[in-house]
């Protein structure tokens, strides 16, 4: 009786850890489980090489070099600018700045930056782009 308790205990404890992580997504190979999570949204990373402006002097696109290629990137009046996490304007991003864009093609909604500075102190990794992505 005691080993038929004891087998039982054994079962409800492996089955409520599976069950766990099945409902964490780890579900093995085959998926399963929970509902995987959506993709970020689609974003360039890299270092600014150029800002480019118009002859009224209005920045219209940020040249962002990434993986040795380079990407014209559209900006408008409604593209969000951050700098190390504070709110900042288009004018405020240099060149060598590394950033993360928001969506990778067409014009920017988003371009989180970071300054040299903080970059240092970042451990190398792109700025996070802020939650919400702007778009309508």
């Amino acid at each position: 009786m005691k080993k038929l308790a004891l087998l039982l205990a054994v079962v409800a404890v492996v089955g409520l850890m599976s069950a766990y992580a099945f409902a964490e997504g780890g579900g093995g190979e085959g998926g399963g489980g929970a509902a995987p999570k959506a993709p970020k949204a689609d974003t360039l990373k890299g270092k600014v090489a150029e800002i480019k402006k118009d002859a009224s002097d209005k920045i219209t696109a940020v040249v962002v070099e990434a993986k040795k290629s380079k990407t014209d990137v559209a900006v408008d009046d409604k593209t969000k600018v951050t700098v190390d996490g504070k709110d900042a304007t288009l004018a405020d991003l240099k060149v060598d700045m590394v950033v993360e864009v928001t969506p990778a093609t067409g014009t920017a909604t988003n371009i989180a930056a970071m300054t040299a500075a903080a970059h240092g102190k970042g451990g190398g990794k792109a700025p996070k782009a802020p939650k919400g992505g702007g778009g309508e």
